[in-house]
């Protein structure tokens, strides 16, 4: 029988997974166009500066986007818990 484990993040991950969740939940409510990076940093409880640090180009931060939204959708149509989703990629 598989054993359920919780993964464990650093407070970096951590903030960057919040990071993510918070952009596709923007990009959702307000579009590419419309969500702001202020936005997304208020969301993700960090602060704007920091958003930055985790994602110095928007195309670190559109990679990133993409992979984790794919992981995801998969995660949500498994409907697979929480607590065992894999990892967020770091770049």
């Amino acid at each position: 029988m598989p054993i359920a484990y919780r993964r464990h993040l650093s407070d970096a991950d951590h903030r960057r997974e919040s990071a993510l969740i918070a952009a596709r939940t923007e990009f959702a409510e307000w579009g590419f166009h419309g969500a702001t990076t202020a936005a997304i940093a208020k969301r993700a409880d960090i602060s704007h500066s920091y958003l930055y640090a985790l994602f110095p180009s928007d195309r670190d931060a559109a990679k990133a986007y993409i992979a984790v939204s794919r992981l995801i959708d998969v995660a949500m149509a498994i409907q697979l818990p929480r607590e065992l989703w894999p990892a967020l990629p770091t770049g």
